[in-house]
């Protein structure tokens, strides 16, 4: 977190997860939210950050049409990262649960936890986009989610990836014969849904891991209000804790090529696919030799000329392993806007 002066504002913290995003603009507007919504997205457009101060309720509609119209927001050279950069650059100001520069708030959230560093007694930054998801993560922490073949809604916690296509986990339905009476562990478990979804299948026993000790704790909590009582929880970097060989590894893997700044995006960015050639590289050691991987992923980084897939089928060439079967669906990727094809590939020795 860095502290600095803004005209008309003073001191004010960047949070160091926007750092980057923030002194990449070309400068800073101080906009009042009764500023026409097109100048705003012009001034994104142009690389500027911008800081809306005036009335709540304006603001909020201000972000719902940059929203509206982000592809605009893109440059040809890379769409989806000057799109992200751009759209983080609309910036709220707050202060621990309220925001000082705006009026006509009707409500106020202390969502400090839900940040990934402690702003103590400083005013800071934030981006609109990422304000209204913490508040949409709030509520759904406290009335839960429901998804399709579970008969509870599970609750996530602060920094704990969200499973907002409810159809990818049901994907693994479709392998049930592969899970039933065996041992399974599931690797980057979130909130633990995976693990559940086994254990209702029939699995003798499962283990859900992750590296994120808040995921551990909200698998925790989902895995006791299942009550299946074969689940074992456990905080782990991939295999790092893990001494036993398992008849099926289930791996929701992060499928995007990026860089993640906080716990949440542990989930979703692979920084050059370290995460997934080291997950292959390592779990042949943990797999009962008649075993199966369960490895969702996606082809969206392939689409986007990263070479996701090349690198994927690479790495299990050098490790011995084979595609045996797969299945998959087509649906439309929430951070590119673009369609995606996400899979469930069915690995073996």
């Amino acid at each position: 977190m860095e502290i600095i002066k803004i005209d008309n504002i003073g001191d004010i913290a960047i949070l160091d997860e926007f750092r980057d995003i923030y002194f990449s603009a070309v400068g800073t507007e101080f906009c009042h939210t009764s500023s026409k919504p097109s100048e705003i997205l012009k001034k994104l457009k142009n690389d500027y950050a911008v800081i809306l101060h005036g009335d709540y309720l304006h603001a909020q509609y201000l972000l719902w049409y940059i929203q509206k119209f982000e592809n605009e927001l893109a440059d040809k050279s890379n769409p989806a990262k000057s799109k992200r950069e751009r759209l983080y650059r609309l910036n709220y100001i707050a202060e621990q649960s309220r925001f000082p520069v705006f009026e006509n708030i009707s409500e106020e959230y202390d969502f400090q936890e839900w940040l990934p560093e402690n702003t103590r007694e400083h005013r800071y930054l934030i981006p609109a986009r990422r304000y209204n998801r913490i508040l949409t993560d709030i509520d759904r922490a406290s009335e839960g989610i429901f998804i399709d073949g579970l008969d509870f809604k599970i609750r996530i916690g602060p920094h704990v990836y969200v499973p907002f296509d409810k159809s990818v986990p049901a994907m693994l339905t479709q392998f049930s014969d592969l899970i039933k009476d065996k041992t399974v562990i599931d690797i980057g478990t979130g909130t633990g849904i995976l693990a559940v979804f086994a254990a209702q299948m029939g699995a003798k026993s499962v283990v859900a891991s992750d590296i994120n000790i808040n995921a551990v704790e909200c698998a925790k909590n989902n895995i006791n209000i299942s009550g299946f009582n074969n689940i074992e929880v456990i905080h782990s970097d991939l295999f790092s804790n893990i001494v036993n060989k398992y008849d099926v590894i289930i791996f929701n893997a992060p499928w995007v090529m990026g860089s993640p700044k906080n716990l949440y995006e542990l989930a979703i960015y692979d920084d050059n696919y370290a995460l997934i050639n080291r997950f292959i590289e390592q779990a042949p050691d943990y797999l009962d030799k008649n075993g199966v991987i369960l490895l969702q992923y996606s082809d969206i980084s392939q689409k986007n000329g990263g070479g996701s897939l090349d690198n994927l089928y690479n790495a299990l060439e050098k490790s011995g392993l084979y595609i045996a079967d797969k299945t998959s669906i087509l649906r439309r990727n929430r951070l590119y806007g673009m369609m995606e094809r996400v899979y469930v590939f069915a690995i073996k020795n």
